[in-house]
């Protein structure tokens, strides 16, 4: 149900030690599954996992955290199907604050910039705006009920056996809290290079990691669902060791001057890139 990942997922380190660690089945973790997931399916969540542990390491040498215990295929098919609520995530709808972020995001374009892709869109509040501002939107998504939900609002969906073959290079991709729940980098980057060009923006967020008090809760740790926890620095050396780089301050503000984008997206994303997880980079 399980399998072991005992050396970084960044720089290959496998020196690293264990920051916290409690067994599946402790009353902690059981509130946990009751509370996010529902009663109706406590018991095969306890089924599944009660012979393993919650446990998180952390990367000695460049501050990555994980969980020691993956879930396997089937676990992950359950809790991304059928565990997490899909009418919660219905009712997560756009704010006046997004709608401003989306906008500006694609203010960085230029003019004949048409393609974007929404990747782990969910329910699509990304690229159902971006379709709404006229450009040539596309999702890509994991969970099959909510592939359905996008098609029936008429989103294109790109779908994983695609990719090696699709001719579109996108313009804009936009990844907003996806790269925390990912088993495995590899197949995301060989995914994401196919389906970018030179200096396609690639918008990434994830958790910030911050320190641990209490993991069992919605949050960077989140037992099950966040397999992974970054800070900036680490963040950044990922995308770096596969062919992305930072987008420079300088772009932003030109953008922010030529296209009269919001002057706090410019504050905040001069902050963001920084010191935060919520980070702008463009292909080499």
């Amino acid at each position: 149900m399980f399998y072991e990942q005992n050396i970084c997922k960044i720089c290959k380190s496998n020196k690293n030690e264990t920051i916290y660690k409690l067994p599946f089945k402790d009353d902690k973790l059981k509130t946990f599954f009751k509370k996010f997931y529902g009663e109706k399916n406590l018991d095969e969540i306890y089924s599944l996992t009660k012979n393993h542990d919650f446990e998180i390491l952390n990367c000695t040498k460049c501050q990555f955290k994980w969980q020691k215990f993956i879930p396997e295929k089937l676990i992950l098919n359950k809790l991304y199907n059928d565990w997490i609520s899909f009418d919660d995530s219905l009712k997560k709808k756009n704010n006046l604050n997004e709608e401003y972020f989306f906008t500006s995001l694609l203010n960085l374009l230029d003019t004949n910039s048409v393609n974007t892709l929404d990747y782990g869109a969910g329910v699509g509040s990304f690229c159902n705006f971006a379709k709404k501002k006229g450009f040539n939107s596309y999702a890509f998504e994991f969970s099959s009920k909510k592939i359905k939900f996008l098609e029936s609002k008429k989103i294109k969906i790109i779908n994983d056996s695609e990719i090696k073959d699709t001719k579109i290079k996108f313009d804009l991709i936009y990844i907003n809290q996806v790269l925390e729940h990912l088993e495995k980098f590899d197949e995301f980057f060989e995914n994401l290079n196919m389906l970018s060009k030179k200096f396609t923006v690639i918008y990434i967020s994830v958790p910030n990691t911050k320190k641990l008090k209490d993991p069992v809760k919605k949050g960077p740790y989140q037992p099950l669902e966040h397999l992974n926890s970054f800070n900036n620095s680490n963040l950044k050396e990922l995308f770096s060791m596969n062919n992305f780089q930072t987008i420079s301050i300088y772009r932003i503000f030109k953008t922010v001057l030529k296209k009269k984008n919001f002057p706090s997206f410019l504050i905040k994303r001069i902050f963001n890139q920084i010191y935060t997880t919520s980070i702008l980079f463009e292909k080499n």
